[in-house]
């Protein structure tokens, strides 16, 4: 059966919610940020056999890692709505955080802090209390004030490579090491751009997309969108890290290319959960990468799930598919349940 939280703070969490940072509280010291742990285009071991836990939430999401721009996701977890409300659960069904935020449970990139804000505002008291609880059953913690750091990719026409660049306060670039292509998986999404700053002690100003975004590899080869062999224009991409598909969006809708650049599908998918933090909107807006090769798809609001040889091993017929790297789930009429991982044929 699904953990509930205790009942002194699920009686809070209907009533409250946790706020941005109080001027009097303490802001968290920040630290560097990480990423998803590498994962392989392999066939994963199939999910256990399906059990009889039945979910009855509206949606369940991917959890969006900010620690990156654009943002990935988290593996482990998913944010699930009911009624309009928002939580989180782990991805074995266990509810952590009630359904009861405005917008979906995102992960900041400060290190695993859930940013859960319901309203109206929550007492500090029971935040903290709500914090110690998750920390205690190793499920991170909430985040008391939503900063800024977040790793990205970006090719700086002017000086004709691709520079590593760290969303902060101020935001600064630092060098392309060996370590930044480990951590991130040796083809990096880059969005060509001018970089500007006023003199060497101001920060760097990043100006317009110019152009398609496209990848570059560790050997400075650029990989670009390509719809066999003719050139596509990606107005927003994602990570390979160490799969073998990526999403992009072409044409006002998401495709997945190969590490070669060429489109292993066509441009026919919508987003399937907000890449995005908003204290507001709730939209999605970005497709999901690749986890242990397969991936959640949305075509025209039905669900499916992706394949790593571009293939949909389960069609785009499904009221609901969410899939975080471990764990399926696929809705049906009377609720959420498990499901075994299709062999891709």
């Amino acid at each position: 059966m699904r953990r509930r939280l205790s009942s002194v703070l699920a009686a809070a969490l209907l009533l409250a919610g946790c706020q941005a940072a109080d001027p009097a509280r303490p802001a968290p010291t920040p630290s560097p940020s990480a990423a998803p742990d590498p994962v392989s285009t392999a066939d994963p071991a199939p999910t256990a056999a399906p059990e009889t836990l039945t979910l009855d939430y509206d949606e369940i999401r991917p959890v969006a890692y900010l620690a990156t721009w654009p943002a990935s996701q988290c593996s482990g977890y998913f944010t699930v709505s009911r009624d309009g409300r928002w939580g989180l659960m782990r991805a074995d069904g266990t509810e952590l955080l009630a359904c009861a935020s405005a917008v979906p449970i995102s992960c900041c990139g400060v290190g695993q802090h859930w940013i859960y804000w319901p309203q109206p505002a929550l007492g500090w008291d029971a935040f903290d209390a709500l914090s110690a609880e998750l920390e205690a059953a190793g499920d991170g913690s909430l985040c008391p004030g939503h900063g800024m750091m977040a790793d990205s990719f970006l090719y700086d026409l002017d000086a004709g490579q691709i520079v590593y660049y760290r969303y902060t306060a101020p935001s600064d670039i630092y060098p392309m090491e060996e370590d930044a292509w480990q951590k991130y998986g040796g083809l990096l999404p880059v969005c060509p751009v001018h970089l500007t700053r006023e003199s060497e002690e101001d920060p760097w100003s990043v100006g317009e997309r110019q152009g398609s975004w496209f990848y570059i590899g560790q050997d400075g080869e650029a990989v670009r969108p390509n719809r066999d062999g003719e050139a596509v224009e990606a107005v927003a991409a994602g990570w390979f890290y160490r799969e073998a598909l990526a999403p992009v969006k072409v044409d006002g809708r998401w495709a997945y290319l190969d590490r070669s650049g060429r489109l292993a599908t066509e441009a026919v998918y919508d987003p399937v959960y907000r890449g995005n933090y908003s204290e507001t909107e709730t939209a999605p807006t970005q497709a999901a990468c690749l986890q242990n090769g397969y991936a959640a798809v949305s075509r025209d609001g039905r669900w499916g799930l992706l394949a790593a040889d571009g293939a949909e091993v389960i069609p785009c017929e499904q009221p609901g598919v969410a899939w975080e790297g471990t764990t399926l789930w696929v809705k049906s009429e009377d609720g959420w349940r498990k499901q075994e991982l299709p062999r891709s044929s």
